[in-house]
């Protein structure tokens, strides 16, 4: 919001309460189109399209009227249509941004190996489910730092890192819990892993405490 493509004196004018909601509104559209689009990496590669940065001015569009929709229901006035239609290169700039951010991230070094890092980061979070969350964790696990003697760090035992993170009542439901944590503590780069997940995931969906998780 703060660059200017999806705020300022072009857009419907909204109060200063409402803003979080819109930016939690953004979020979601964005990291759809992202998805949608299947130009998550596009900073690294050849410039946006104009029908790519289109993508992204429908996502802002939609998310006006997700927040008009929102107070409409709360019997406030809707507001005026949004129409965004930022060029291509300000797209552009901002995902060059989002990805040197993403690159200077306090995990960068702590979650190996490499491989493991790039396909958590490049990941687009939004309105992933539980399950998709543990064959994520799955598909680039490796024990590269595991206590001797403890076995492999399975699906099971993910989901219940995740859940320490997102859902800490619905761990203490899981049974074997207490082994489940002990493994994940023989293993840092998959405990780090994990957190990062969480953390991203939040940033994505504003999941609550329980909301996400099931044990």
């Amino acid at each position: 919001m703060a660059d200017g493509l999806a705020a300022g004196p072009e857009f419907p004018q909204i109060a200063p309460e409402d803003v979080p909601s819109l930016h939690d509104a953004l979020t979601l559209r964005l990291a759809s189109a992202l998805h949608a689009g299947q130009v998550a990496d596009v900073a690294t590669g050849p410039a946006l399209t104009e029908n790519e940065a289109a993508l992204f001015d429908t996502a802002v569009d939609a998310a006006y009227a997700d927040l008009s929709a929102t107070l409409e229901q709360r019997g406030e006035p809707a507001l005026d249509e949004s129409y965004a239609g930022n060029p291509a290169e300000r797209w552009q700039r901002l995902l060059e941004r989002s990805r040197i951010a993403q690159a200077q991230s306090p995990f960068r070094h702590l979650i190996l190996p490499e491989t493991r890092w790039e396909t958590l980061q490049a990941t687009s979070y939004a309105r992933l489910s539980d399950d998709d969350l543990v064959s994520l964790l799955t598909r680039c696990h490796m024990d590269i730092s595991r206590t001797a003697g403890i076995d492999w760090t399975g699906p099971h035992v993910l989901r219940s890192g995740l859940m320490l993170w997102l859902a800490p009542a619905l761990l203490l439901e899981t049974e074997a819990w207490r082994d489940h944590l002990a493994r994940l503590l023989s293993d840092r780069h998959t405990a780090r892993a994990i957190r990062y997940v969480a953390l991203r995931l939040r940033q994505a969906d504003g999941a609550a405490e329980g909301k996400v998780l099931h044990a």
